[in-house]
């Protein structure tokens, strides 16, 4: 599993420097990418097809679509209880590679079968900038959250006057910042 942001990087973010809170700001760091992956529906992994030890199998439906992958090696279909392999598939979306994301479709040309193995490289060429960004943001608000009991912190505004606001769940900007990358639910 690859990780969206590095500690060292968080305590850059948090302007940290000595060793003492690092067990907490992990913790953080954790917590928000778990946010982010439940946010988006998907997880930002990032994947190199040219590492052999990074290739995995799955059994998706005959629908076609597939957690996001960078590289499929090889496509089997299940008929009749028999797995044999599947030379008619495209991977899409087609320009996936060329916009840094992965493919999330196997396009079947004909019937398949009931079952479809995929071998590949499942995840993303690299983490986005916008989800490292995220994690960082979240991950920052998580640590700084013993300082906002019950999840109520005062904010300062430029009057002088602190009015006490509710911390939502994920912070705004996370949000802003992983909507375009987040997965559809594929109705079926």
């Amino acid at each position: 599993m690859s990780r969206y942001a590095t500690l060292e990087m968080l305590k850059a973010h948090v302007s940290v420097v000595d060793a003492l809170d690092d067990v907490e700001l992990e913790t953080a760091l954790n917590a928000a990418e778990g946010l982010i992956d439940e946010f988006a529906r998907r997880r930002f992994d990032a994947v190199d097809p040219d590492d052999p030890e990074a290739v995995s199998t799955r059994v998706y439906d005959d629908s076609g679509w597939v957690d996001d992958v960078v590289a499929v090696d090889e496509v089997e279909v299940r008929r009749g209880g028999t797995w044999q392999t599947f030379d008619g598939w495209e991977l899409w979306p087609f320009n996936a590679a060329a916009d840094g994301r992965p493919h999330t479709r196997l396009l079947l040309d004909g019937p398949a079968g009931d079952r479809i193995r995929v071998t590949g490289w499942f995840g993303w060429p690299a983490v986005p900038d916008a989800v490292v960004q995220a994690a960082l943001l979240q991950g920052a608000r998580l640590a700084q959250r013993r300082s906002a009991p019950f999840g109520i912190q005062t904010v300062p505004n430029l009057d002088g006057s602190s009015p006490m606001r509710l911390l939502a769940r994920l912070d705004a900007d996370v949000e802003l910042l992983v909507a375009p990358l987040r997965r559809r639910p594929v109705l079926v």
